[in-house]
């Protein structure tokens, strides 16, 4: 059996501890990882209105029909993407 608890930081208490406990058996050879992860913060985009998309994709276009542009290549893409 294998199973995945994701509890926030503030529930994890004895109780929560208890019934995790009481999912091995005694003389049972299992294994428990506990393992932690920063919160990740969600990231709000304004929602923008159909004038203001236009207006993006209109200079967007006229940015590369004028060469203003940058390109990678693959390798130095993941070498860029190594270091975010």
């Amino acid at each position: 059996m294998e199973a995945v608890f994701k509890i926030k930081g503030k529930e994890f208490n004895q109780d929560v501890f208890e019934r995790i406990k009481s999912f091995v058996q005694d003389g049972d050879f299992s294994e428990i990882v506990i393992s932690f992860r920063p919160k990740k913060k969600t990231v709000r985009i304004k929602k923008e209105t159909k004038e203001e998309y236009f207006d993006k994709l209109q200079t967007a276009i006229k940015d590369a029909a004028d060469g203003n542009v940058i390109s990678f290549t693959d390798e130095e893409f993941d070498k860029f993407n190594e270091k975010k």
